[in-house]
């Protein structure tokens, strides 16, 4: 059994499709439920998850692992999985591409829910010139420091308060107030989901809301929970549980030895099998997808690519306006996001 965390833009969707490739091993995806629903309205505890996935395994006589990735967040999940003789690990990347990549997808989930006709490929520029050019966002430092929600259990689970005013209708705001004066953790995550059905467009949101206000909210918001997360598996994970999406799609050799032999070392992984994960040299039958960040072959379907030249760290960073990069810079520093980099031989000399 294994689980595999990550907060998101790293290749997951990619893994769990080329682990399932495996004909002894099946690997979910992006559910905190079991049986695996992908919504988060029968979620349970990481722990009996985990006991679901050893379930699982004794159904099939030991024939297949079972594991899943991109569900519960940073450790929430490690004390569960290894405490029953499963393999924790987690995926990194370069934190500016994921935190790039991850603020264009949400982006692009806004401006269909809101009729914006800007295409997937155009909202970084879109953002970065129209919307966020020259504007003062340290309102929203201070901010995101003060009114992190501690839970990255829930969906959206991490609103601030002077932003929620302004997106929740008033007739949706007078049930909420008790709980924004109520600062209790349980309390949190109940106005978190129902910030999470606001966003699934569940109600309507408010018309006064600003794109301005919004992009800049969501991008402090991914910045600060991304990079927190970062340092919580950094700091409570050996660096042999980590997984880099750079390395892990575009070479066999570091495929085999720090995913596969981790997850199942007793199994037998093919040179073919590890040829195909990198090459996308399935059979026609085959639908395996692959995120092509680092120009690796691709077969059929690709999963949030952004444009067909991809921009390398330095270049965003280049293109994100002060304010963004302000943004970056603070919790840079708050986590020490550096020495993460290092570790990793991820470039940040340009920062």
């Amino acid at each position: 059994m294994f689980y595999i965390s990550s907060r998101g833009s790293s290749a997951n969707t990619w893994l769990a499709k080329v682990l399932s490739k495996h004909p002894r091993i099946i690997c979910f995806r992006s559910t905190r439920s079991f049986p695996p629903y992908e919504t988060h309205e029968e979620e349970c505890t990481s722990d009996k998850f985990i006991k679901g996935l050893l379930e699982c395994e004794k159904a099939t006589y030991g024939e297949k692992i079972f594991g899943s990735i991109h569900g519960y967040h940073g450790i929430e999940a490690k004390h569960d999985c290894e405490s029953n003789g499963g393999f924790f690990g987690y995926t990194t990347r370069h934190p500016i591409s994921r935190i790039h990549s991850a603020f264009i997808y949400y982006m692009d989930v806004y401006f269909q829910r809101k009729g914006i006709k800007v295409a997937n490929k155009d909202i970084h520029d879109y953002v970065c010139s129209e919307i966020q050019l020259n504007r003062d966002l340290s309102e929203y430092l201070t901010r995101t420091r003060r009114n992190l929600i501690p839970d990255p259990r829930v969906g959206w689970g991490m609103q601030a308060k002077p932003i929620i005013t302004r997106l929740i209708p008033e007739t949706i705001k007078k049930g909420i107030r008790p709980i924004l004066r109520n600062k209790r953790n349980i309390q949190y995550a109940l106005l978190a989901k129902e910030m999470y059905n606001i966003y699934k467009n569940k109600h309507h949101v408010s018309v006064e809301s600003k794109l301005g206000d919004y992009t800049a909210w969501l991008f402090s918001k991914l910045a600060g929970v991304f990079l927190r997360l970062d340092r919580e598996l950094y700091d409570n994970c050996s660096l042999a549980q980590s997984i880099k999406m750079e390395e892990m799609t575009q070479s066999t050799e570091y495929f085999k030895s720090r995913v596969a032999m981790q997850i199942a070392p007793s199994l037998e992984w093919s040179d073919e099998y590890l040829r195909n994960v990198i090459s996308g040299e399935w059979n026609s039958e085959s639908e395996v997808t692959h995120v092509n960040y680092y120009k690796v072959a691709i077969s059929k379907k690709r999963f949030n690519v952004h444009r067909s030249a991809p921009i390398s760290p330095q270049e965003i960073w280049k293109t994100w306006p002060e304010g963004m990069r302000r943004i970056i810079m603070r919790y840079f520093d708050t986590y020490n996001i550096g020495e993460i980099c290092n570790s990793f031989d991820y470039d940040i000399t340009y920062l």
